[in-house]
């Protein structure tokens, strides 16, 4: 964030400008490859290390807000519902669940107060499921199902989508979506190591 105001009584902000698109843009027309992943993770991974040291989990991590500059570089952006892990507060007026159930975390869906940087990795990982089949992980005709589903469903196979794909990819996914926090990947470099590995 650059700057802010007001003018004419509307509200302004001034951000880098990012004429790349999004990662949602990308990904619907099918122009994201492992190794692009691969990069776009990294930097992703970088981002979210710095909020989280500095206590900051973002709550809304979805490929629309993965946005690419001119030099097609990642940038995370939309920090509008981040929760302040040390002192359990938030940047929104909600007491309730705040996020995309699409992306959400068995925890968020919860309403669990006590999130930490392991609800951004569950997020990635449905990025990176959605990436490489096309197809989100869970789906429902509303967002309080979909929401459901994070908590009760279990994991689906990446590779019943993508045969192709070694049994790795399902071993990354199954500990990346896992239901208990404590199972996944305990920070997001640690998942951007293994989708490399991967590649």
């Amino acid at each position: 964030l650059y700057d802010f105001g007001e003018e004419d009584d509307q509200p302004y902000i001034v951000m880098r400008y990012m004429p790349g698109g999004s990662l949602a843009d990308r990904m619907e027309a099918r122009s994201v490859s492992l190794p692009g992943l691969v990069h776009i993770f990294e930097r992703l991974a970088h981002a979210l290390e710095e909020a989280h040291a500095r206590g900051i989990v973002h709550r809304d991590i979805k490929p629309g807000n993965v946005l690419f500059d001119g030099r097609g570089e990642a940038y995370l952006s939309d920090f509008g519902i981040v929760k302040l892990a040390q002192d359990g507060g938030t940047f929104t007026a909600s007491g309730g669940v705040v996020g995309t159930p699409d992306y959400m975390s068995p925890e968020q869906a919860r309403a669990q107060h006590d999130l930490d940087g392991r609800s951004d990795v569950y997020s990635l990982g449905v990025i990176f499921f959605q990436a490489l089949s096309g197809q989100l992980p869970y789906t429902a005709s509303t967002p309080m199902g979909v929401a459901l589903a994070h908590i009760i469903e279990p994991i689906p196979s990446l590779r019943t989508l993508r045969p192709d794909l070694p049994p790795a990819y399902d071993g990354a996914i199954s500990r990346a979506l896992a239901k208990d926090r404590a199972d996944r990947f305990s920070t997001p470099a640690a998942f951007a190591a293994a989708v490399s590995e991967l590649a």
